[in-house]
């Protein structure tokens, strides 16, 4: 757990805590209360600087996302401000740390990249009210949305060219 500037190993204070934080949002408010418990206890901490960052959430179930949601966007791309939001998915194979390598592929010269608010929904839920929506946020993230363009536009989901391996980049 992130401590100040610190990584706080909450895992030497109570090794039955998950491991990681996709479990640790699917055992509830207990298991994040007890982690904020032990963080308290740990006297081994890490400086933040000095670590890898990985994705907070390495394969989350579903990788959202909603194009063309600003104006600049919409006129750069030469398209018409839609009417409804469009929604596509990347695949979560896409998915790499902060500050891990992005590849560029050798099929295009049209890579791309947009910077984009993420959040994580740490809770399985269904028709959940606006006014509701914070319950089920576990947190916010940045989101790195890399894009080969060329391969983006032959297809009507974009999956294609949202989707290739290191182009996902999360966090912290």
């Amino acid at each position: 757990m992130v401590v100040d500037d610190h990584v706080a190993d909450v895992l030497a204070v109570d090794p039955t805590l998950p491991s990681d934080l996709a479990a640790l949002l699917a055992a509830g408010p207990s298991a994040m209360a007890a982690v904020e418990r032990a963080a308290k206890g740990a006297g081994n901490r890490i400086a933040l600087g000095s670590i890898r960052l990985e994705a907070p959430i390495a394969r989350p179930g579903k990788f959202l996302a909603i194009g063309l949601n600003y104006r600049d966007h919409v006129d750069e791309m030469g398209r018409e401000l839609p009417t409804f939001p469009v929604f596509f998915n990347k695949q979560v194979t896409c998915i790499n740390g902060p500050f891990d390598p992005i590849h560029r592929p050798r099929v295009s010269d049209e890579l791309d990249y947009e910077g984009e608010l993420g959040f994580v929904v740490g809770r399985r839920c269904r028709h959940v009210p606006r006014e509701r929506a914070h319950e089920v946020v576990a947190g916010f993230l940045v989101v790195n949305d890399v894009s080969v363009r060329d391969w983006q536009r032959r297809a009507p989901t974009m999956t294609l060219g949202k989707s290739f391996d290191t182009h996902g980049p999360i966090g912290p």
